[in-house]
């Protein structure tokens, strides 16, 4: 997806995971399993096969904290994953800017920031990766980090509780339009991809909320359920022949007709709707053979049964009598019975 990534680094990789709220990290091959091993952060707690799972700091982990810096809102930025992405990787593949998370939209008092132009071209013409760029400085205002107690965390839901409303605090988890706040402002969508909420009360709810275009998908879901039990309830809806289904329907009825003429003429009919047309309909196979046996072909040099070897009959002169005709020729004429022209 043309990003950019940075090689294997244990220790900035748990890094990343303690900043998502990641609690448990598996490695396979043996490079990430030596390395791990060699960490101190990391606690193995389970093997199956070649994976090893390990569980980071529960502290380091922990799903909400108060943040001690305000969140700048970087200008330029649109909501959309196209213009998110390239600033929000670089920010994330670089630790040291971590302490001000950058938003697209805050409160008047979060500083603002402009996010310089960038080519999408490298300047030997190659496709830049998004993340490849350098961030503008972010001015570091510091405010009192809120402590967080009481976090529970649910399927659509979380609640936590602080000790002071008023400064923001940080929930690591993935951002979406639908989640609601009750006890605070926002939630604002920060980087990389989590949230922010500013505490207006000591208790704080937020949940997954539902949006205008889930509500339409939920009413024509309603209304496709009631169309099925109207098509049960009352039988299929006529549907006018169409152009396709009329060719077919033509073609059907010429088939019939012709099985029908060739039928009543005695001649073969073959049911296959692929069979080339005759003057009469579709060609069938070769007529039966005829009910009398057919006697084989004699090969050259052989005779019918019947047939005297060694006699020959000249053609009758059709001006003599049978009276005139030579008598056959006995044994006695001739040994080998050979006929005497």
């Amino acid at each position: 997806r043309d990003l950019l990534y940075s090689s294997f680094d244990i220790d900035q990789g748990i890094d990343q995971l303690e900043l998502m709220g990641v609690k448990y990290y598996m490695a396979s091959s043996q490079t990430a399993v030596d390395a791990a091993a060699r960490d101190d952060r990391l606690t193995e707690v389970a093997v199956s096969g070649p994976w090893h799972v390990y569980e980071l700091d529960p502290v380091a982990t922990q799903m909400v904290v108060g943040l001690d810096r305000l969140p700048v809102v970087l200008e330029g930025v649109e909501p959309v994953q196209g213009s998110w992405l390239d600033p929000a990787i670089a920010w994330f593949n670089d630790p040291d800017r971590w302490d001000v998370p950058f938003s697209i939209d805050g409160p008047d008092d979060w500083p603002r920031v402009e996010l310089p132009e960038l080519s999408d071209t490298n300047a030997d013409g190659t496709t830049r990766k998004f993340g490849d760029r350098t961030l503008p400085d972010f001015p570091s205002e510091e405010v009192r980090a809120a402590e967080v107690t009481d976090i529970e965390m649910g399927d659509e839901s979380l609640s936590f509780r602080v000790d002071e409303p008023g400064t923001p605090v940080l929930v690591k988890v993935s951002y979406f339009p639908n989640w609601e706040v009750e006890g605070g402002e926002g939630p604002y969508r920060v980087s990389p991809n989590l949230m922010v909420v500013i505490p207006t009360s000591e208790q704080v709810t937020m949940t997954y909320g539902r949006t205008t275009l889930d509500w339409a998908a939920y009413l024509l879901t309603f209304l496709g359920i009631i169309a099925l039990f109207g098509f049960w309830r009352f039988g299929p809806v006529p549907i006018p022949e169409g152009a396709l289904d009329r060719r077919r329907r033509q073609r059907g009825e010429a088939r019939a007709a012709a099985a029908a003429r060739a039928a009543a003429l005695g001649a073969p009919v073959v049911d296959d709707p692929d069979a080339p047309a005759g003057p009469i309909g579709p060609v069938g196979p070769a007529p039966p053979p005829p009910p009398w046996p057919e006697e084989p072909p004699f090969a050259p040099g052989t005779h019918g049964p019947g047939e005297a070897v060694g006699t020959w009959t000249p053609p009758a002169d059709p001006g003599s009598s049978p009276a005139d005709e030579p008598a056959d020729p006995s044994p006695a004429d001739d040994e080998r019975g050979d006929p005497r022209p």
